[in-house]
């Protein structure tokens, strides 16, 4: 099964929908679709931890496209391991159950 695939145009980087993406901080997270904010019309990516809270959930988070795809500055954030916000990886795999 293929994913689509968005392009964010100011950071040239693409967004994979349906895929697992590794936060720089080293949690892990599913990117399950987009949407679009109705205030201001920016493309919102939509994804959920693959980790459980402290009650034993998933959390669903919404960010901003070019917050999710965009690079790290290495003045304010350790960029040795991850130079970017998210990575997507491919030694992961997740099936969704709905």
């Amino acid at each position: 099964m293929s994913s689509k695939k968005i392009l964010e145009q100011s950071t040239g980087r693409v967004l994979e929908l349906k895929n697992i993406y590794r936060h720089y901080k080293g949690n892990y997270y599913y990117v399950e679709d987009i949407a679009i904010n109705s205030e201001t019309e920016e493309i919102m990516v939509i994804y959920f931890s693959l980790y459980n809270d402290e009650e034993g959930n998933r959390m669903m988070f919404t960010q901003p496209i070019k917050r999710f795809l965009e690079q790290l500055n290495p003045e304010v954030y350790d960029t040795t391991i991850q130079e970017t916000r998210f990575e997507k990886v491919e030694f992961l795999s997740f099936k969704r159950n709905k």
